[in-house]
């Protein structure tokens, strides 16, 4: 999620550039039917390229990964940022799809995070997109109001809608319309170094006692980031939110207080931090024992700190208010461009209802794999760090789809900066910030 993802160490891990490129090879060996590096039925080959998450890319345009077979009864070109993990989760599923389907030609084509929502736009607007994009909730709107992506409610039927999460199809909809499809489950999420603390701190006020037993001891339990992502879902402790089901602006004062109330009791279970790296950083170094960090970088956390020493703790209860603290919570979907051509949809169509089959989520939902938390409640999670994700995340705050970088994000953070770090009285600081929002116009001009 470009506005809420902080940048990746710059440091690629050497396990994952190994394993980049034994996908590539082993792709080249793989059958399903005809060979995937001939042509027929073709499955495309990973691009050699690291993903934007695991190493700096500089050329602006994608890796194609394999040509298509004029000669398919159907074509289905995707455009994705997936890790390689995610992505040989993705090459099994389109291989099984294939020996139902041997004529469907497919074609991948990877770019950095920061480029797929503009490659997409540009090529919508060429009349050249490709057939899939997966890509944030976060983009929804956007692209719906471009007219670049396909309403899919008229071909979801009951089953589907009633095995995937409400909360997930908050991230899917938009102005009455759907925009796209729920995919998985990302969002903020409580990590703990299991060498460095041994239990999950119950309450707020146990974690800020551990923070300062650490402390004594020359050590620092948690680095805490005071940036939206983490702050803005603690509105809803004292019943608030910023903004309502048509995007209006819904803060109200005494919510705002008793919110900027909660940041001000948050500061002192560690040091404070607003959009750093240096809670990241410092976890991955073992040199911090708690860490509030997107669900999608479980992967990394585990290779970095090693399988067992991580653990995923439930949110520690605010006990003036007597609730835990929230995830904001957001979906990677699936997106379907407008331009299909009719003789394409059909296939793409059966294609998305396989990713939905109980075999594909059960492979993108594998912990040693894509690790994806999986919106369909239907599906079985074994991994218990994914079991407790995924309770965190379904109860979650939803992120509000109308949300503006410098509308609603500033505003905000600004709010949360002045208590935190400049010492500004909650209430001054709440006052402030309803009238810089008041300002604010709703979707589609008020």
């Amino acid at each position: 999620m470009v506005l809420l993802k902080r940048p990746d160490p710059k440091v690629p891990h050497l396990n994952h550039i190994l394993r980049w490129t034994a996908i590539c090879a082993a792709l080249c060996l793989t059958t399903i039917g005809l060979s995937a590096c001939q042509s027929g039925s073709e499955v495309a080959n990973i691009p050699t390229e690291m993903p934007d998450s695991l190493m700096p890319a500089t050329a602006s345009t994608p890796t194609q990964i394999a040509e298509h077979t004029p000669a398919s009864t159907g074509e289905i070109v995707i455009w994705l940022d997936w890790a390689p993990e995610e992505m040989e989760a993705l090459q099994e599923i389109i291989q099984s799809f294939s020996r139902e389907y041997p004529t469907v030609d497919f074609s991948l084509s990877y770019y950095p995070a920061d480029e797929l929502l503009s490659a997409f736009e540009e090529a919508s607007r060429a009349g050249t997109p490709p057939t899939i994009m997966f890509g944030p909730s976060l983009w929804g709107p956007g692209l719906y109001d471009g007219e670049m992506t396909l309403d899919p409610s008229s071909m979801v039927n009951a089953e589907l809608e009633r095995r995937i999460h409400p909360t997930a199809w908050t991230q899917v909809t938009y102005d009455s319309h759907m925009f796209g499809l729920p995919l998985e489950f990302q969002g903020m999420v409580l990590f703990r170094n299991r060498s460095r603390a041994a239990e999950a701190p119950r309450t707020v006020e146990r974690w800020i006692e551990e923070g300062r037993s650490q402390h004594e001891g020359g050590q620092t339990a948690t680095v805490l980031d005071f940036g939206f992502a983490f702050s803005a879902p603690q509105l809803s402790i004292c019943g608030g939110s910023f903004i309502g089901p048509q995007g209006e602006i819904a803060l109200k004062l005494p919510q705002g207080i008793c919110w900027l109330e909660v940041m001000s009791d948050l500061r002192a279970v560690g040091p404070a931090v607003m959009n750093s790296d240096e809670d990241l950083l410092r976890f991955l170094a073992g040199e911090t024992a708690w860490l509030v960090e997107e669900s999608s970088r479980i992967g990394e956390l585990a290779h970095a700190l090693g399988v067992t020493n991580l653990k995923v703790d439930p949110w520690p209860l605010y006990e003036p208010a007597d609730r835990p603290l929230q995830s904001l919570v957001w979906t990677e979907n699936i997106y379907l461009s407008r331009e299909i051509q009719p003789q394409d949809l059909e296939v793409t169509w059966a294609f998305i209802e396989h990713i939905f089959s109980p075999e594909a989520q059960a492979r993108l939902s594998d912990f040693q794999g894509a690790a994806h938390i999986p919106v369909d409640t239907t599906v079985e999670i074994i991994d218990s760090n994914m079991v407790e994700m995924a309770s965190m995340l379904r109860s979650g705050v939803p992120l509000p789809l109308w949300i503006d970088s410098e509308d609603h994000i500033k505003p905000v953070e600004d709010a949360v900066e002045g208590v935190v770090f400049q010492g500004v009285e909650p209430d001054v600081a709440a006052q402030n910030l309803m009238d810089r929002l008041e300002q604010v116009q709703p979707p589609g001009g008020g």
